[in-house]
């Protein structure tokens, strides 16, 4: 509506200039001196007469009207530029719409699968938990008080190292474990003897090496996994047991072995 109203000025004016110039001219070919013998000018003029005045009217009309529709134009051209440089900064404004819808997006992703992953790792703790609890506990009657005859009363508490006193909580409970795991190791490998080293010593193999398989198992999460439960899976003695685990270390040995072997 405000481009139409601004293009309006400028035909009213060249309509309005081409009228003056019509009328005008007939006006002046009209009331020119003509012969004696001629009621008005136009009566006594040749084709070639009518030519070169029809020819000298309409040449200023036809410069009125080229004037006007190049400033229409450019009129024109002008209002296209606005409305180009509008519909530019819309698209640059929509761009970073999206932009930050995407970036929204991914930071909901990622939420989804850190969410995921901690699901994950506490589920796969609760079982590690359980296969413990199932391969290592050591119940046994503790008497800690007396009846009124002085008979001990005692009570069954487990007393296995690696499930004795635990915590509850998961990622608490991890940590706790790992790092009785390599107090074990420690003294294992010093050649000492105790309750912590004992189920390093004389345990299973089977239930050895299935124990540091779920313990990788676990530290396959650390990259997408809660802040609380990365810091334990990314603790240096966590690093150590899966380094030092015994499992870890004899195929460690044996690969070594097979380097030497295939090099001799």
């Amino acid at each position: 509506m405000r481009l139409a109203g601004k293009l309006n000025v400028p035909l009213v004016l060249a309509i309005s200039i081409t009228a003056v110039l019509v009328v005008g001219s007939f006006i002046a070919g009209w009331t020119a001196s003509s012969p004696g013998d001629c009621k008005g000018t136009f009566t006594c003029l040749t084709a070639n007469e009518w030519g070169d005045y029809l020819a000298g009217v309409s040449a200023p009309v036809a410069f009125v009207w080229l004037v006007t529709a190049v400033f229409i134009q450019s009129r024109e051209l002008a209002e296209q530029r606005k409305e180009l440089a509008l519909t530019r900064e819309e698209f640059r404004l929509n761009r970073d719409v999206l932009e930050a819808q995407a970036g929204s997006f991914a930071a909901q992703t990622e939420a989804l699968m850190q969410d995921r992953a901690t699901e994950e790792f506490r589920e796969r703790v609760r079982l590690l938990r359980v296969w413990v609890e199932r391969t290592h506990s050591n119940f046994r009657e503790v008497y800690t008080t007396y009846s009124q005859n002085k008979t001990p009363v005692g009570e069954r508490k487990d007393t296995g190292y690696l499930t004795a006193e635990m915590p509850s909580e998961p990622t608490t409970y991890f940590a706790e474990l790992i790092r009785r795991i390599a107090v074990s190791i420690v003294r294992h490998r010093r050649g000492e003897q105790g309750v912590d080293v004992a189920w390093l010593a004389y345990g299973k193999v089977t239930e050895i090496h299935s124990l540091g398989q779920r313990l990788r198992q676990i530290a396959e999460l650390r990259d997408n996994v809660s802040p609380s439960a990365m810091a334990v899976l990314s603790d240096p003695e966590f690093e150590f047991v899966l380094s030092n685990y015994p499992d870890t270390a004899q195929e460690q040995l044996a690969a070594e072995a097979a380097r030497q072997e295939a090099d001799f």
